[in-house]
């Protein structure tokens, strides 16, 4: 039961952080974990494929840090 409440915190938490984040964030995040390239990614949004790496590493080491109190 404990371990339920734990995912379900963390969930939370992690919509929460989600929220917060700019829109093209959010694209770029949503594309990323749908399993489309970088470079399929760089022309929809309007970025090179080097730079929506660089854009999606540093969210998701920005989401790890914010979410470290849940591991």
């Amino acid at each position: 039961m404990d371990e339920i409440l734990e995912k379900e915190e963390l969930l939370t938490a992690l919509r929460r952080e989600l929220a917060k984040l700019e829109k093209l964030d959010r694209i770029i995040l949503q594309m990323a974990m749908s399993g489309i390239s970088e470079a399929a990614i760089g022309r929809e949004v309007g970025l090179s494929p080097k730079g929506v790496n660089k854009r999606k590493h540093r969210l998701l080491e920005q989401l790890r840090e914010q979410l470290k109190d849940y591991r």
